[in-house]
């Protein structure tokens, strides 16, 4: 973990927003080419989709939405 103390001054900034969300919320091409069907599309939750619609157990690789490279099942969303 990286930290930098400083007592500048600093502004508070918005985030910014560039498209990403808005982008693969209306391309889908991974989620729609997941064989397993863990990428969702729509509107983002807070629920695991492996349990539902895959048959995969609970808690086998809950980390895929932030480390997909970690995703042991296939490369189709790596590219």
């Amino acid at each position: 973990m990286w930290a930098l103390i400083t007592d500048l001054p600093l502004l508070p900034t918005p985030p910014i927003d560039f498209g990403a969300y808005k982008f693969c919320k209306t391309c889908g091409i991974c989620a729609d080419s997941c064989p397993f069907g863990l990428i969702q599309q729509g509107d983002p939750t807070w629920e695991n989709p492996a349990s539902a619609k895959s048959g995969i157990q609970q808690g086998t690789f809950e980390g895929w939405r932030t480390n997909t490279a970690d995703c042991p099942h296939c490369p189709t969303c790596q590219g």
